[in-house]
C-alpha cells in the first residue's frame, strides 16, 4: 500500500509539472468539462503513454544518426543510456526527493533485473534495424508484438500482471493490426515510381 502511495505522488508530481504535455491536459480537462464521459486522469495517463510512443521512431531514427556520425552504431546505445542514466537521476530526484539505495537491491527478485536487458536488446535492435528495414517497418513490427505480448500477459496474468481475460473486440483489433502489418510490406514490395 505505501508502494501505492508512493508511485501516486510520483505520478501526481509528474503530471503537475506538465511542460510537454500542459496544452493536451488543458484539451482534456475542457472535454471533461463538457460532461462527456472521459476521466480527466485517465485520459492525462493515455496522453502520456500516446506521446512517449510517438518519441519511439523519433529515438530509433536519431539513434541510428548518432551511430553514423560517431562512426560506430554499437557506441550510439551507450551514449542513448548515459544521457538517459543522468535524465532518469534528475526526474527521481526531483519527483520524489531521493535516489535509489544501493541497499534496496536486495529485495528485489533477480527476474525483475531482466528490465536492463530487455529494453538495451530493443535499443540496440532499433539503432541498428531502423536505417536498414526503415523507421516504420521496425515500429510496425515491434509495436504488433508489444499489443500481442501485452495481450497474452493480460490474458494470463504473466509475470504477476493484473489477470484481464482477452475479449472479442481486442482479439479483433490484434486481427486488424497483423493485417495492417501485412499490407505495410506488401507495400514495400512494390516498384517506387521516379519523378
Amino acid at each position: 500500500m505505501v508502494e501505492n502511495n508512493s508511485v501516486q505522488t510520483s505520478l501526481n508530481r509528474f503530471l503537475k509539472f506538465g511542460i510537454a504535455i500542459d496544452p493536451f491536459i488543458k484539451y482534456a480537462d475542457f472535454i471533461s468539462q463538457r460532461n462527456l464521459r472521459i476521466n480527466t486522469m485517465s485520459t492525462r495517463l493515455l496522453i502520456w503513454a500516446a506521446l512517449a510512443g510517438a518519441f519511439i521512431p523519433v529515438m530509433a531514427i536519431l539513434n541510428g544518426r548518432l551511430g553514423r556520425s560517431i562512426g560506430e552504431s554499437l557506441h550510439a546505445p551507450i551514449i542513448l543510456f548515459s544521457i538517459g542514466l543522468v535524465f532518469c537521476c534528475l526526474c527521481s530526484f526531483y519527483f520524489t526527493k531521493s535516489m535509489p539505495a544501493i541497499t534496496e537491491l536486495n529485495q528485489a527478485k533477480p527476474i525483475e533485473f531482466l528490465g536492463g536487458f530487455i529494453v538495451a536488446f530493443y535499443v540496440i535492435s532499433a539503432t541498428l534495424l531502423a536505417p536498414r528495414i526503415g523507421v516504420a517497418n521496425f515500429i510496425v513490427c515491434a509495436v504488433s508484438a508489444q499489443i500481442i505480448t501485452s495481450v497474452l500477459i493480460d490474458n494470463y496474468g504473466l509475470l504477476g500482471a493484473t489477470l484481464r481475460p482477452v475479449s472479442t473486440l481486442r482479439l479483433l483489433g490484434i486481427g486488424l493490426l497483423l493485417i495492417g502489418l501485412v499490407i505495410t510490406q506488401i507495400a514495400d514490395l512494390e516498384p517506387t515510381t521516379q519523378n
